[in-house]
C-alpha cells in the first residue's frame, strides 16, 4: 500500500498533474484520508475494500459522465458505489461465518467519497467544472 501511495505521488509529481494550491491540499488530504484509514483498519479485507470502493466511484463515475454532466454524475456515481457496499453487506448477512455491520457501509461511503473527490481534483485541474 505503501508503494502505490508513494509510486502515485511520484508521477503526479513528475507529470505537474496539480496546479494550484486547492489541488495539493486536496490531495494530500486524499492520501492522509486513505492513510489514516488504513493505519486505522486493522481486518485486511476492510483495507482492500477501502481502496475498492474508491475504484469503483471512479469507474460507476466515468459511466455516469457519459450520460449526465455536473454534479449529476458525482451524485449518481456515490449513489451506486454507497449502494453497492449496503449490499454487500447485506448478502455477508447470509453468509455463514460473516455478519452484517453498518460501520462497513459507512467506511464503503467515506471509501467512494475520498475517490470522488480525487476525481473531482483531477477533472478541475482539466479546467471541467461542475455545474448543476
Amino acid at each position: 500500500m505503501i508503494a502505490i501511495v508513494v509510486g502515485l505521488a511520484l508521477l503526479i509529481g513528475r507529470r505537474r498533474v496539480l496546479r494550484g494550491a486547492f489541488s495539493y491540499f486536496g490531495v494530500l488530504s486524499v492520501f492522509a484520508g486513505y492513510g489514516f484509514l488504513l493505519l486505522f483498519l486493522k481486518i485486511p479485507e476492510e483495507r482492500i475494500h477501502l481502496i475498492e470502493y474508491g475504484i469503483l466511484a471512479f469507474l460507476v463515475f466515468r459511466a455516469a459522465a457519459l450520460d449526465y454532466q455536473g454534479i449529476k454524475s458525482y451524485a449518481i456515481a456515490f449513489v451506486i458505489s454507497s449502494l453497492v457496499g449496503w449490499v454487500d453487506e447485506i448478502i455477508q448477512h447470509f453468509l455463514p461465518n460473516r455478519y452484517y455491520q453498518n460501520s462497513d457501509v459507512f467506511l464503503n461511503m467515506v471509501s467512494a467519497g475520498l475517490g470522488l473527490f480525487v476525481v473531482f481534483i483531477f477533472r478541475r485541474k482539466m479546467g471541467v467544472t461542475p455545474s448543476l
